[in-house]
């Protein structure tokens, strides 16, 4: 029987001793209380939990369902309900979610095995039916590995 990687790294993601300091960088990125925020890769809840008490609503996509259960778990300890965040098992390079976000993150690292590259991620995010009908949505792709992604 293969061996799930994803489960075996959900359980100790949170343990590991390298800590990211990304958090403040997308909070900084949120126009006002209001906004509505799509995650993408968003793992065990590391970035969507904080940042849902700054924003209307956080949807978080993973491909990982080992991953969203420690999420999961998290967002019941904060008391966060659906309507604020809400996680889903899906593939992030193929999105229809029904509603529009005002800002697109990926703190993750992108997959390095995806034959689609990090550029045309940012495209498809953009083109899809997530993107805002009265405005360009901001993306972040982490800042510090590159530039941010912008909508033409």
């Amino acid at each position: 029987m293969p061996v799930d990687l994803r489960e075996e790294s959900a359980r100790y993601y949170d343990l590991q001793p390298m800590r990211f300091d990304d958090v403040p960088f997308y909070l900084a990125q949120l126009p006002s209380p209001e906004t509505r925020v799509l995650e993408l890769g968003c793992g065990t809840g590391r970035v969507l939990i904080p940042l849902a008490a700054h924003c209307r609503r956080i949807v978080g996509v993973d491909a990982s369902e080992a991953m969203l259960a420690v999420c999961r778990a998290k967002l019941q300890t904060a008391g966060l309900p659906e309507d604020k965040a809400h996680i889903l098992l899906g593939d992030i390079t193929d999105l229809d979610l029904g509603e529009s976000f005002d800002y697109i993150i990926a703190p993750c690292p992108l997959p390095t095995g995806s034959s689609t590259p990090s550029s045309a991620w940012a495209g498809r995010c953009h083109t899809s039916r997530s993107r805002k009908a009265a405005g360009r949505p901001s993306a972040s792709w982490r800042a510090w590995r590159g530039p941010a992604a912008s909508s033409a």
